[in-house]
């Protein structure tokens, strides 16, 4: 407890920082000593982790976009310095720079955090909950400039002396506004402070607790002293929060709620009224300069002859290569500046330009909404909404708090994750963090079905034995083992009183674990091949994942182990939660991220009881026959990253010969198409499972040298069903050039299957 402890202050301070990148260090951003300091870790303890994530195919998409846009934009620089000799180097690295700032220095920070919170199963929403309470420290920290006008002064002191930055001693800002510690409080800062603002709101709408509610009068006390256009951003997401809670039918639930913001709302602004009228006034100003001349306020940005002014028709077209918000002392060369954000983008890089950023940032969004698996819809319209209304302004794409909450929600969706929690529904399911710390309570039957495996028993069993989750319920069932293995059994069990041993005659694996399940108490439940052994985590973080998503089933990654001990990892599956068909489709196609194994996997016993599933009885391949039963009647199914169960690929086992049980499988299949018969869904995915299954025969067929008449009629099925494999959207086009081969030329086909198993080997 006291390490997880460790883990969330980290993490919240590391959030907070990453955010504000408060000045730390004189005249350097702290955005890139934290960069720095967190490749390194990354490089060191991370580096597996971050290359799987860069073999993501959307992270290549995306960057061929952005590449596409610097090509054009060097381009623009370029075709200037050539026709009009213009070369603003300054400016051009400064944009360079802060364009830096954002994809590279907090695009590694975020990844940072997804990887860290994977790795000590820390979930999706515990992220989220992080960065409101590091909001909240900013609004703390805005709340105590307010009322302590010493306190603002040292503050102001300290971001002048770090910063440089000579509008810390303009006397009209500091009356009315920087009341915060960040390295920016301008509207880079209020955009991302909106956002941040309305962060819980979405959250609760997607089910996290309601308690974080009550931290958004303090953020929004942070928009209302730094900043208008902030207030602006959150205006946004409130309505479209409002709106998606009436579509919802939600609305009645949060009227008490919403009686609260009202009332919090109310004080805010009195307190303002008395204790800071400018403030007061500066915001009452800038609305009214809509509406009435000569009012200083956003008006005169948005309407102001200076702020519009383009370039010429070259200019608009190809851009001019760099922007006019001031940089670099353009204001002295172009005698004006503007800080609207898609007029800079023009002067920039023009219309051509423009554009491409248009469809990059749409890209990201129709991704997210396509890949939405947490129920966000909503937050990413108002993502998408926020970045065109900010644009409007100011440049949106520069370092802030609301691209750093953006990055971390789509650097979520690549990794295809929710870190090993997942989303945990607490209001619908009523599961808290108190259900979490009671887990213990939570009895557990391992189920270990033993026959001619005394050479492994020893460490499967004592991997068992020492679980750091020790609430077990050890059953270990002898299925008439000729061997040493019944006394090896009975030792543990006088050994260890959680240990149960059920010595019954011979009747095969799947028989060992039905009579396993029904000798079994635990609520969860889970099965280990006696010739296999585990994590000393396995337990923990399997239930974990299960009682944190009140899932039926949790899945975790293996490891594949020869005799000699060489362990392998297979490819990595990252987390993710799944719907019941969800996990049926997974385990009908290719990827199989959660696969049709019966082990690595922990069950609620109900559903084999509840159900009446069992295993097949003198049948191999009995996984085929049992696990789309449990994903049927299962609410939820968790996969988890981690790698804890050690799958031995033992020389002399069932799976290392070919014989006529094989064909058990082609049995499954028929009975699995049976049970789901009228499920027009899963139609396509089961015809993809049927193909699946006969080319996996026919390449053991090959491997084993099998030539019975088997190998010939299974060829013809696939023959039968080529058309359907072709024109599938679901099948590889690897997998569709395998089929086409195969009906071409089955010498052909042998010879290369057998050259790959070589280079495998």
């Amino acid at each position: 407890m006291k390490k997880e402890k460790y883990y969330n202050i980290f993490l919240i301070i590391y959030i907070f920082i990453l955010l504000y990148a408060p000045p730390l260090i004189k005249s350097v951003n702290t955005l890139i000593p934290l960069f720095i300091a967190t490749l390194i870790v990354l490089l060191l303890k991370y580096k597996n982790d971050v290359i799987n994530f860069f073999k993501n195919k959307e992270l290549y998409k995306l960057a061929k976009i952005l590449l596409v846009y610097f090509l054009w934009y060097f381009f623009s620089i370029l075709l200037n310095f050539l026709i009009y000799g213009n070369l603003h180097l300054y400016n051009i690295v400064i944009n360079l720079y802060s364009i830096g700032l954002v994809i590279i220095c907090a695009g590694v920070c975020c990844l940072f955090i997804h990887l860290f919170a994977k790795r000590h199963n820390i979930s999706f929403n515990k992220i989220i909950e992080y960065i409101i309470i590091a909001a909240s420290i900013q609004g703390i920290i805005c709340l105590l400039s307010f009322l302590l006008p010493p306190f603002k002064k040292l503050l102001i002191n300290i971001l002048y002396y770090l910063s440089g930055n000579e509008l810390y001693l303009n006397k009209y800002h500091i009356s009315r506004r920087f009341c915060g510690y960040a390295n920016s409080l301008l509207d880079d800062f209020g955009f991302g402070s909106g956002i941040l603002a309305c962060l819980p709101l979405f959250y609760c709408l997607n089910g996290g607790s309601k308690k974080y509610l009550f931290f958004v009068p303090l953020l929004l006390l942070i928009i209302i002293m730094n900043s208008r256009t902030g207030l602006i951003i959150f205006a946004l997401g409130f309505i479209i929060w409002i709106i998606e809670l009436i579509r919802n039918k939600q609305f009645q639930n949060y009227k008490k709620l919403l009686s609260y913001f009202s009332i919090s709302l109310c004080i805010i602004i009195l307190l303002i009224l008395i204790f800071k009228r400018d403030t007061a006034s500066w915001i009452i100003d800038d609305f009214l300069s809509f509406f009435i001349r000569n009012k200083k306020g956003t008006a005169d940005v948005l309407f102001g002859y200076n702020f519009w002014r383009l370039p010429n028709l070259f200019g608009i077209i190809f851009g001019t290569g760099y922007f006019i918000a001031g940089f670099g002392g353009l204001v002295n060369t172009l005698k004006f500046t503007s800080d609207v954000g898609y007029i800079n983008e023009i002067w920039k890089t023009g219309i051509l330009g423009l554009l491409i950023v248009v469809y990059f940032v749409y890209y990201i969004y129709n991704y997210l909404i396509k890949s939405d698996k947490y129920n966000y819809k909503s937050l990413y319209h108002f993502f998408l909404i926020s970045i065109i209304v900010g644009n409007i302004k100011f440049i949106v794409f520069v370092y802030n708090p609301g691209i750093v909450i953006m990055l971390l929600f789509i650097i979520n969706e690549l990794m295809n994750v929710d870190n090993s929690d997942f989303t945990v529904n607490y209001d619908k399911n009523e599961f808290n963090n108190k259900k979490l710390k009671s887990k213990k309570d939570t009895l557990v039957s391992v189920v270990v079905p033993i026959y001619k495996v005394e050479r492994y028993l020893d460490k499967c069993v004592n991997s068992i034995i020492n679980q750091t989750y020790s609430n077990l319920e050890i059953v270990l069932v002898d299925d008439g083992s000729p061997d040493n293995c019944p006394v090896i059994c009975d030792e543990y069990a006088k050994k260890d009183s959680r240990i149960r041993v059920i010595h019954k005659a011979n009747g095969g694996l799947s028989d060992a674990r039905n009579v396993g399940i029904e000798n079994s108490e635990g609520e969860y439940i889970c099965f280990i091949d006696s010739d296999d052994y585990v994590h000393e985590d396995y337990i923990s973080k399997l239930l974990t994942g299960a009682l944190n998503n009140d899932a039926d089933i949790c899945v975790c990654n293996f490891y594949y182990v020869n005799e000699k001990g060489k362990i392998w990892e297979r490819k990595q599956k990252y987390a993710k939660v799944f719907s019941s068909t969800e996990a049926l489709k997974d385990i009908f196609t290719t990827d199989q991220n959660t696969e049709i194994v019966v082990w690595n996997k922990i069950y609620k016993r109900d559903l084999f009881i509840k159900y009446n599933i069992r295993f097949p009885k003198g049948k191999i391949h009995e996984d085929n026959f049992t696990t789309y039963k449990l994903y049927d009647k299962a609410n939820k199914v968790v996969l988890i990253s981690d790698n804890l169960y050690y799958y031995l690929q033992r020389e002399n086992s069932i799976m290392s010969v070919f014989d006529e049980r094989r064909f058990d499988l082609l049995q499954a299949v028929d009975e699995t198409k049976t049970y789901f018969k009228n499920n027009k869904v899963l139609k396509p995915y089961l015809m993809y499972y049927e193909v699946l299954m006969l080319l996996f025969l026919f390449n053991n067929m090959i491997k084993f040298n099998y030539n019975g008449k088997m190998r010939q009629e299974i060829k013809n099925i696939i023959k039968n069903k080529k058309k359907f494999i072709l024109d599938s959207p679901l099948i590889s086009k690897a997998k569709k050039d395998m089929i086409w081969l195969l009906c071409f030329s089955e010498k052909l086909y042998s010879l290369l299957y057998k050259m790959v198993l070589i280079i495998r080997n």
